[in-house]
């Protein structure tokens, strides 16, 4: 099963927009749904107008966590301003974490810092919840073990979170630079991503710990693989981890550059969806789905 996340339609997308970059999936059985963004002030319309328009929600992400890892004031300027326009963590997990229809929540693995965030968690556990790794180094250590934690937190197997690690590679690679700084560095990187991820299925495994992908197959090359010049072997090689590993929920997601961030025209809809439609051929054709 895969999911596509909705940063492809713009900040400002509607599940119309989604439907027109990524309808083409529709019948594909293995197509699982979309994940969106938690917009605090639009995810309940969201949800609404996507069930309306018969589109499956599969998952809400939610806050990106500290902003520790910007290096620039700037950066941690925009960091926050993003994360305050997302819903709140408690909110999130109590208003949507067993929310019909959706099959999990997610928030970067460095908000679990905060006991108030716990706490929700403990009052309103939800049907599944991923910690993402942030950007800076160690950042999928702490994503595997706060999962593994939350599994071993209640004395009772019923007081136990469902909880599980979403990798995305894109801010692995980028922690120990190894996005856009030469092939040898990113191949180098790659195969490091993927003895992550033996790891983590070994280790995860044994306690009942799901394990996702955030695969970036964007054109912003600051957030997302180099698609274009991947070599196949790569691909293949991903294939097989996720064969070995039984990934929960594999998510394409589709980030652009600010430009095309806002909103798209129906041009860059049209070249979205015959991007998005080469991308989703090549790997199935690796069997990566």
């Amino acid at each position: 099963k895969f999911a596509v996340s909705t940063d492809s339609s713009g900040l400002l997308g509607s599940p119309k927009t989604w439907k027109a970059v990524w309808g083409f999936l529709e019948n594909d059985p293995g197509f699982a749904g979309f994940e969106i963004i938690g917009w605090r002030w639009m995810i309940t319309p969201l949800v609404k107008a996507a069930q309306k328009e018969g589109i499956k929600v599969a998952g809400i992400h939610g806050r990106f966590g500290e902003a520790c890892y910007q290096t620039s004031l700037l950066a941690r300027v925009l960091h926050e301003t993003i994360n305050r326009c997302l819903i709140d963590t408690p909110s999130l997990i109590g208003k949507y974490g067993q929310m019909a229809g959706v099959d999990y929540i997610l928030v970067h693995a460095s908000e679990l810092r905060s006991p108030k965030h716990l706490q929700a968690l403990k009052n309103c556990p939800p049907k599944l919840l991923y910690l993402e790794n942030h950007i800076g180094i160690g950042a999928e250590g702490q994503a595997r073990d706060g999962a593994c934690g939350l599994r071993e937190m209640g004395e009772l197997p019923q007081e136990r979170i469902a909880a599980g690690v979403m990798f995305d590679f894109a801010h692995f690679l980028y922690s120990y630079n190894c996005l856009n700084n030469g092939r040898d560095k990113f191949a180098r990187g790659w195969d490091a991503s993927l003895e992550y991820l033996r790891e983590t299925a070994a280790k995860t495994g044994r306690k009942d710990v799901k394990l996702g992908l955030h695969l970036p197959i964007g054109s912003n090359r600051n957030d997302s693989l180099p698609v274009e010049e991947m070599p196949d072997r790569m691909w293949q090689d991903l294939a097989e981890i996720i064969r070995e590993s039984g990934i929960n929920h594999l998510v394409l997601e589709n980030c652009h550059p600010f430009r095309d961030s806002l909103y798209l025209t129906p041009s860059q809809i049209a070249g979205q969806k015959e991007r998005n439609i080469w991308v989703v051929e090549k790997l199935r054709q690796s069997g990566v789905l």
